[in-house]
């Protein structure tokens, strides 16, 4: 946090585990979100009461049909030791009837620049479905590294190294005219890749193991 604080143009948006002192700074928000979250499922509750009385579990099966109550706020806080000084966190707070779940994150963004919600919203997540992506790669399509900045060329080598996907010579060609693909030498580069992994591809379907 600091390097990036030190430089111009670069800021930073970080998860930050949570402890008894943020606990304590959010309790808040844990409070106006349960406050909320009441007065959204006491009529849903007294709907199924109506419905079906002396029915036991009537607020579980409201719960269902009333979405969380959700609040964000900006918190001023510093470390005990490692900071230097204080900055700024995004609590963020995801109450249900089950369980309250509390989030936060530090930024070098001002809250003039970007309010809590769209900070945690729009900044933070979206590297975290990123994470996610990355994860998604590398299990399911078992790659290992990336060795080219062309997307055509990844592409197909995650497929010759799929157990699983079969195709011919026409799905590829279809595939490269959809993609309009001019930075690489497509189907030669193809014949390639799926030869080093021990594959006919003179065949007129090629299983690609």
């Amino acid at each position: 946090m600091a390097w990036c604080e030190s430089e111009t143009g670069i800021d930073y948006v970080f998860g930050l585990p949570e402890n008894n002192r943020l606990t304590q700074l959010s309790q808040s928000i844990k409070y106006r979100a349960s406050q909320e979250y009441s007065r959204k499922i006491e009529p849903v509750v007294e709907f199924f009461e109506s419905l079906f009385p002396g029915t036991p579990d009537l607020k579980k099966d409201a719960a269902e049909f009333v979405d969380n109550s959700v609040w964000y706020c900006s918190l001023d806080y510093q470390t005990l030791d490692s900071w230097s000084r204080s900055r700024r966190v995004v609590a963020k707070v995801d109450y249900s009837d089950e369980e309250v779940k509390t989030r936060f994150v530090v930024t070098s963004l001002p809250i003039k620049k970007i309010p809590p919600g769209k900070l945690y919203t729009q900044k933070y997540c979206p590297r975290g479905n990123m994470e996610n992506c990355l994860k998604e790669q590398k299990l399911d399509l078992q790659s290992d590294r990336t060795f080219s900045p062309y997307i055509c060329r990844e592409s197909i080598a995650f497929m010759a190294g799929s157990d699983c996907i079969h195709f011919n010579e026409c799905h590829a060609r279809e595939m490269f005219s959809q993609y309009r693909i001019q930075k690489c030498n497509d189907w030669n580069y193809t014949h390639k890749i799926i030869k080093a992994r021990g594959c006919d591809y003179n065949s007129s379907t090629t299983s690609l193991n």
